[in-house]
């Protein structure tokens, strides 16, 4: 597989490296570790937990059933809900996942947050809905499973609506993913 000389949400003028399997690769910024595989012509991403047999990239975002990779110490993430950064390594999944045995030094987001009115989805009529709630005064908290709030229309020619997200009326929005870090409308 190719990769198109040009669209989708991919920088192509920002190489970025990354390894997968202790074998060098080159994506970009705005790729996730799945599609930069595809680009690279790497079909194999995983193996199934009882017979050991090949599995490939299925889906795009958060349903990929297949697609599951390890990280330094995170074992069994979704190579399509990792976004591809300089350095980043990676190796397939092997049958069951692995539990590091070394203590956890890492961090983890927790959100205690109260609102008003919780919009589950991040795409057109979730924003709708985000934004006709914050312009009556409540306290709204929109949350999406995606990195980027927009759903379909990331793929529409003009970031225009995002001017509309962000008004002034709706600076009260907490925008959060589902598994990360809440930030605000600025």
């Amino acid at each position: 597989m190719t990769r198109l000389s040009s669209g989708g949400r991919i920088d192509r003028t920002r190489p970025l490296a990354f390894q997968f399997d202790g074998v060098d690769y080159q994506g970009f910024a705005g790729d996730t570790l799945a599609s930069a595989l595809l680009a690279n012509g790497v079909r194999v991403v995983a193996h199934s937990a009882e017979l050991g047999r090949p599995r490939g990239v299925y889906a795009m975002g958060a349903e990929e059933p297949n697609a599951y990779v390890h990280l330094a110490h995170e074992p069994l993430l979704r190579a399509t809900q990792i976004d591809l950064v300089d350095g980043l390594q990676a190796s397939a999944s092997h049958g069951k996942g692995r539990v590091p045995l070394d203590a956890d030094s890492a961090r983890y987001d927790k959100v205690f947050a109260h609102c008003d009115v919780l919009v589950v989805g991040g795409g057109p009529a979730g924003l709708a809905a985000a934004h006709a709630a914050g312009r009556t005064g409540a306290r709204v908290m929109l949350v999406d499973d995606d990195a980027e709030l927009g759903g379909a229309l990331l793929s529409e020619p003009s970031d225009a609506w995002l001017a509309l997200a962000c008004r002034p009326s709706t600076r009260s929005i907490c925008v959060a993913r589902i598994n990360g870090s809440c930030a605000r409308c600025t």
